[in-house]
């Protein structure tokens, strides 16, 4: 008996050679991959409030990599309250600066934010970077919401600066008196003309104690609207109205009250809305008369017009003074707010901060001012 020939040949067989077996899914990491999260603070917050919103950012891979941007970063209608240090905004664009991210390592980019408006927002950045070999590569975040509520307690009266209002969690507290204090500026001047145009808008008695009257053309015929006029040589020239009353000067404190006086007896007997005022010349009497006079005048004049049911608006300028005297004064109010110039300019062009509001809540972080709006 024979054995077949194939079976008895060692030639039949090939020797095995040696292999290297990869895993499925590891080839990805022999280059650089980039993998980040974006985590917020919280997930519900309020108009006005601020918090932080941090994106981290991993390289798995075994190489380098280069960070470029982070698209989509910040979400309409929030502002930068605070940015990263070492990075650059661009819109809602953040600038990476090509950091770069080594294998394994990790980066934080932080930035402190707050909305500005009510509802429900959907955070999808999108992550950008350059791998060893130069190529263009990118990563879509996974998605987060942010709601974002606002507060409005009742018998507040509307400043009609969304900003403020946010803050004030409605508005100024109807009978309370306020001061709002920074140097002049555009914003300040804004804050104003919003305040008075709320007052009209709504068919409100509106007073308005000046000594310039720029760019109220629109408000003075309009129905409740009064302007007293404590500058007989006004730069701007107005009609001879009965609802506009001038003083000889801008500290005519007799008369302002004689005037003031003699506009509400005209005023609707079964009027029952409300009412509000805006006194711009704090300053200007404390500086003519001092800590004392400046205190007694206003004092009388916070009680005469509250119990006519007034919320009131007054104007000062703090730098303008020696702090005792500023002090006195700034005492008399019910609240302040403050508007200011950030460190940063970048940041915030000007920022609002509610720095008192008795017996009341209120917000107490400040907030950036947008661009203007009505």
């Amino acid at each position: 008996m024979h054995a077949p020939v194939i079976t008895s040949s060692t030639m039949s067989f090939s020797a095995p050679s040696p292999t290297s077996e990869v895993p499925v899914g590891l080839e990805s990491f022999e280059h650089a991959n980039v993998q980040a999260n974006i985590v917020a603070g919280v997930k519900e917050i309020k108009v006005g409030e601020s918090f932080c919103l941090t994106v981290e950012f991993v390289n798995a891979g075994k190489e380098p990599a280069l960070l470029t941007r982070v698209e989509d970063f910040i979400p309409p209608d929030f502002v930068v309250v605070k940015k990263p240090e070492i990075y650059r905004l661009e819109d809602n664009c953040l600038n990476m600066k090509g950091k770069q991210l080594g294998p394994l390592n990790l980066v934080e980019a932080k930035l402190v934010l707050q909305p500005s408006r009510k509802g429900v927002y959907q955070l999808k950045p999108r992550v950008h970077y350059l791998d060893e070999l130069g190529q263009n590569k990118s990563l879509q975040l996974e998605s987060l919401e942010i709601k974002v509520a606002e507060v409005i307690l009742e018998d507040r009266m509307a400043t009609g600066t969304k900003e403020l209002d946010s803050l004030l969690l409605g508005g100024i507290p109807e009978g309370y008196a306020v001061v709002l204090t920074g140097p002049p500026s555009d914003e300040r001047s804004l804050l104003i003309k919003n305040f008075l145009e709320a007052g009209t808008k709504k068919a409100q008695i509106t007073f308005y104690i000046t000594s310039e009257a720029a760019g109220l053309e629109s408000l003075l015929e309009k129905r409740g609207f009064y302007l007293f006029l404590c500058n007989p040589e006004s730069r701007t020239k107005l009609p001879d109205l009965p609802n506009i009353s001038r003083l000889r000067s801008k500290t005519d404190l007799t008369n302002l009250n004689i005037a003031l006086a003699k506009a509400h007896r005209s005023l609707t007997q079964n009027f029952v809305g409300s009412k509000r005022v805006c006194v711009e010349i704090v300053s200007d009497v404390l500086l003519d008369y001092g800590a004392k006079t400046t205190r007694k005048w206003l004092s009388e004049l916070i009680t005469d017009l509250g119990s006519k049911g007034f919320t009131m608006l007054a104007v000062m300028n703090p730098s303008m003074h020696p702090p005792d005297q500023a002090t006195a004064v700034l005492d008399l109010f019910d609240g302040e707010i403050s508007v200011y110039q950030t460190d940063d300019p970048l940041e915030c062009k000007k920022s609002l901060r509610v720095k008192k509001l008795r017996n009341q809540d209120y917000i107490k972080n400040p907030i950036c001012l947008t661009k203007p709006t009505t």
